[in-house]
Parts: structure tokens; C-alpha cells; sequence
């Protein structure tokens, strides 16, 4: 049997780009001839109605189904507050080619894309790919191996 993979661009809002926007994260979504359903992680700071609301003025017809709570422990809590500090050292274009990077199998060996195919994917010279991508990994590698805070890697 013969397959194919498939990548789309999204020039509108997207679902990850809406809960992004309202401080939650996208961690699942799955569509068929009935529609989708995602799974969406919500910090206990953030409104889920805001969410929703957000989801729905970009265009699709939204409906909650089920609510869980997650309870995290200290550690956890700390290891999320220091990933997105880091995350927000990150501009939103670095943050976009390295997360395309990542899930295109780029840092995978053997590399499932090259740089080109996913500078092209995103639109942008293979140079400035590789400008952003050597600008995350030298903030990530500031961080890991001289043990510098987020707010120093800027």
C-alpha cells in the first residue's frame, strides 16, 4: 500500500496559534468527516471561556466536552515557569522555525528534512533558517552549559 504525507501552510488563525495566543497549549488534535476534537492544556491561571471565545470568533463552532483537572507537583511547576521564560526568549519567528524544525524531523538522525526543504516549507532563504536556528540553540546552549537565567540570554 502506498502512502502519503502531506504539509500544509496555515495562512489563518490556527487552533495552536489561538490557544498560544490565550497562554494554553495545543497537544492533540484530530479531525474526520465529522469534525475535530483537541486536547488543549490550560494553566490554572488562564480562563477557559476566554479560550473557547477566542477559538470561536476565528471561525469554528466550538464546544467543551470534557474538563480534567491535572495537578503537577513543585517541581513541575518550577520546570514550566523556567521552559517558558526561555520560550519568551525566543522571537515568535525563532520560536516558529525551530518548533517546524523540530516536528519536521530536522534534529532527528537521520534527518527526516534538510534545511532547505523546511526553509521552504516556511517560506524563507536557507540562510536565514539557519540564522534562527543557531540563534535558539546558542540561547539554549547559554542556559544548559554557562547556567545563565532566561532573562540573561536576550
Amino acid at each position: 500500500m502506498r502512502g502519503f504525507c502531506l504539509e500544509f501552510s496555515v495562512t489563518e488563525s490556527s487552533l495552536g496559534s489561538i490557544t498560544d495566543a490565550h497562554g494554553a497549549e495545543l497537544r492533540e488534535f484530530v479531525a474526520d468527516s465529522s469534525g475535530g476534537r483537541a486536547r488543549i492544556d490550560v494553566p490554572a491561571t488562564v480562563e477557559i471561556r476566554d479560550i473557547i471565545a477566542g477559538i470561536g470568533r476565528s471561525g469554528p463552532d466550538v464546544s467543551m466536552v470534557a474538563r480534567r483537572v491535572v495537578t503537577t507537583d513543585g517541581d513541575s511547576t518550577v520546570a514550566n515557569h523556567a521552559r517558558s521564560a526561555l520560550l519568551e526568549t525566543f522571537t515568535d519567528r525563532q520560536r516558529e522555525v525551530v518548533q517546524t524544525a523540530y516536528h519536521g524531523g530536522f534534529f532527528e538522525w537521520p534527518r527526516r528534512a534538510n534545511g532547505e526543504e523546511i526553509a521552504d516549507s516556511l517560506n524563507i532563504s536557507s540562510p536565514a533558517f539557519h540564522k534562527h536556528v543557531r540563534a535558539v540553540e546558542r540561547k539554549l546552549f547559554a542556559v544548559l552549559f554557562e547556567g545563565a537565567t532566561a532573562s540573561e540570554v536576550n
